[in-house]
């Protein structure tokens, strides 16, 4: 594990992947794609896709539950910048902002419930 000092909120490198759902702020709907997690800390994520995504979407970020190992909680991030590295992937940052309940993932995902950006 490697632990980066240099930052406000220091990050701890690591390799997961997280299921997402990307909320687009114009209004085509909702989708899924996976992020890689490359490094994280107290309030963002690094990540890297295989799929575009542009800077100030909204993202729900499904976590495994550490302390339990049983079931998880779902973030509620910002993607703060993208850069296309190769064909096909693009690397960023995410800001965390709160965490929201499994129903109100649900009925996003469903396209019943709507989150603006914040």
């Amino acid at each position: 594990m490697r632990v980066n000092e240099k930052r406000a909120s220091p990050r701890v490198g690591i390799r997961a992947k997280v299921p997402a759902v990307v909320m687009a702020l114009d209004d085509t709907g909702v989708k899924r794609i996976d992020l890689t997690i490359r490094d994280l800390s107290r309030t963002g994520m690094g990540f890297s896709t295989t799929q575009s995504i542009q800077p100030d979407t909204n993202v729900i970020l499904r976590l495994p539950r550490a302390a339990t190992g049983r079931g998880s909680t779902h973030m509620l991030a910002k993607v703060l910048y993208v850069v296309q590295v190769r064909d096909s992937i693009w690397q960023g940052g995410l800001q965390l902002l709160s965490e929201i309940s499994e129903t109100q993932a649900m009925a996003i995902e469903m396209g019943k419930e709507r989150l603006d950006a914040a």
